[in-house]
Parts: C-alpha cells; sequence; structure tokens
C-alpha cells in the first residue's frame, strides 16, 4: 500500500481542523449602535437681584418683614438669589439702587410709588443693568432695561369695604405713603359707600395708638387698619371694644390673636414674573397686577357673620366680571 509523505499527511489534518472549526464558529452579531446618551437636566441659571425697601416706619415695620419674607420666596422658587435691603431714609433710596447697579447684581428693584422714577433715572446711567419697580404707576412705554408692576390695591380695599358695607360705622386708621396705601384707601371708601366712616389719619404728630383711641371713642364697631410699627398693639388695644380688620401680620406679630378679615398681597406673585423675564432674556415691560392675577388673599374668621361672607364673595365676583367699579 502507498503512504502518504508526512508533509501531506500533516496540511491535511489542519484543513480538517480549521475547517471544523469554521463549520461549528457562529456568525458574529451584527454591530448594535451605541446607547442613546441619557439626557441631562439643564443647568439651573442662578441670578442676583437686589431690591431696596423704602424706610416705611422704620426697620421694625411689620410691612418690611412681610416683604422680605415674599420676595424671598420668590427668589426660592427659581434658584435666583433675591437680596433685600431697606432704606434708613427716603432720600437713600436712590442711592441705594445706583450703590447696587454699579456692582455684579442683575436686577435691582424698589418698591412704591416713587420708585418708578428712582430706578429710571438710575437706569439711565447703568444701560447694562436691569430694574424693576414694584407696586407703582404702570408706564405707556417704560425703557427697555426697566420693568414696572402695578398692583391694583384698589380691588383689595373695595373688597374689603364693600364685605364691611352697612349701617354701623367703621373706623379707618390708614397710614400713607406705604406700598399700595393710597390706592387702597381709594378702593375702601368706594366700597364702603353710605356707611358712616371715621377716618383718622396717622402722621408724626398723630400715632397709631392716638388714631385708635379717636376711633374708638367716635363708638365704631369695626376698625380697619394698616398703620407701621405701632399697629399691633393698637390693633390689640381696638380688638376690646371693636372688631379689627387689617392686614394678616397683625396676628402674627403681637396683634389681636384673630381678625374679623385679614388680607395679605402675596409679593412672590408681585416680583415673580419680571425674575421670569430675566431668567429667558426678555426685555422689560409693564404689568398691572389684581384680583384676577391672585396677588391678593383675603382671609376671614370663622366668626364672621354669614352676611359678610356672602357679600365677600359676590363683590369680588362683580370686580372680577367688571360690572364693579373699584375706585367707585
Amino acid at each position: 500500500m502507498r503512504r502518504c509523505p508526512s508533509w501531506l499527511t500533516a496540511a491535511l489534518a489542519t484543513a480538517m481542523v480549521v475547517a471544523a472549526g469554521l463549520a461549528c464558529t457562529e456568525p458574529a452579531p451584527p454591530d448594535e449602535p451605541p446607547p442613546a446618551p441619557t439626557p441631562q437636566p439643564a443647568p439651573s441659571v442662578s441670578t442676583r437681584t437686589t431690591v431696596v425697601l423704602p424706610a416705611l416706619s422704620g426697620p421694625d415695620d411689620p410691612l418690611a418683614a412681610e416683604l422680605r419674607r415674599g420676595l424671598d420666596a420668590a427668589g426660592r422658587d427659581r434658584d435666583t438669589e433675591v437680596q433685600v435691603v431697606q432704606a434708613d431714609d427716603e432720600v437713600f433710596v436712590a442711592d441705594l439702587v445706583g450703590l447696587f447697579a454699579a456692582r455684579d447684581r442683575d436686577l435691582i428693584c424698589t418698591v412704591g410709588a416713587g420708585s418708578r422714577a428712582v430706578v429710571t433715572e438710575v437706569a439711565e446711567r447703568h444701560p447694562g443693568r436691569r430694574f424693576c419697580a414694584l407696586a407703582a404707576p404702570a408706564p405707556t412705554d417704560p425703557p427697555e432695561t426697566v420693568s414696572v408692576v402695578e398692583v391694583r390695591t384698589e380691588e383689595l380695599g373695595h373688597l374689603v369695604g364693600a364685605a364691611l358695607a352697612g349701617q354701623q360705622p367703621v373706623g379707618v386708621v390708614l397710614e400713607a405713603g406705604r406700598p399700595g396705601a393710597d390706592r387702597f384707601r381709594q378702593g375702601l371708601f368706594a366700597g364702603l359707600g353710605e356707611t358712616p366712616v371715621v377716618h383718622v389719619a396717622v402722621s408724626e404728630d398723630h400715632t397709631v395708638g392716638d388714631a385708635v383711641a379717636e376711633v374708638l371713642a367716635a363708638g365704631v364697631v369695626t376698625v380697619v387698619l394698616d398703620a407701621g410699627s405701632g399697629a399691633p398693639a393698637a390693633a390689640v388695644a381696638a380688638a376690646a371694644q371693636a372688631e379689627v380688620v387689617g392686614p394678616g401680620w397683625l396676628a402674627e406679630r403681637g396683634g389681636p390673636a384673630e381678625l374679623l378679615l385679614g388680607w395679605q398681597v402675596r409679593w412672590d406673585a408681585v416680583l415673580g414674573p419680571v425674575l421670569d423675564d430675566l431668567l429667558v432674556g426678555e426685555p422689560g415691560t409693564s404689568r398691572s397686577l389684581g384680583l384676577e392675577d391672585e396677588v391678593f388673599e383675603v382671609t376671614v374668621t370663622a366668626r364672621a357673620r354669614s352676611e359678610v361672607r356672602e357679600r365677600l364673595a359676590e363683590v369680588e365676583a362683580e370686580l372680577l366680571s367688571g360690572e364693579r367699579d373699584p375706585r367707585g
């Protein structure tokens, strides 16, 4: 029998092994596309805002604390730093606005009827900054770097006055010059209508305590009270003889434990739209906010007469529909 050369035998063996390996090997799977990257949230945008408060009746004015609380809340909701400072005197408000405009603040605001003139004047000297005026009269054409937010507190005043309207005399003790106070008073008197009113203004020569004593001596059964530092103590004195109506902070800061009717301006809702514009790069604008924008909160206590509750709901509906003029 003829034998194959050894080199041929080895070659055949190698070929058989390779063939067997090829026959048993599964085809490689097709290449899969790489996994899509996990979407990452957009980085939060942080801006720096300073709000300069008016002097009010001093650093212990309860309204200053209420403003701080609302303005801080607007910043927290938007990952925005909001610094709140208060002027020692009204003449220093413009100086403080100019001071912060010269620093690294993105937005500088102030509050009250005179705030629009202040920020408009400072804005001319600092064109690279944004400014806002809160609770100020709305202009027809504000500069692009200035936002103005008008707060229609006459609607709130009218709502309160109409809820209290009737035959019984109402005492009114209000301190002028506070943000929104003049418009609130106009709406309040329009809402009270023909109701007998004893109105005593608070001034440097006539303290809130003096004014409350005067309206109580006139025999009023309800006192509407909104003033500065002495208001909580004066409200306690008034509550001994009459029902007290006023801002909600009266009950929180040493005033009566419960008000017949309390109100609050939501300052977070006033500043919030301006911060939103800043975050998305919108230019300055003019806004007018009121009842329909939910910038006011009114609370009625459990002991309030049913007619007060019903009247409150009725008047609010008429104001929202435009059937009732808040200024009378």
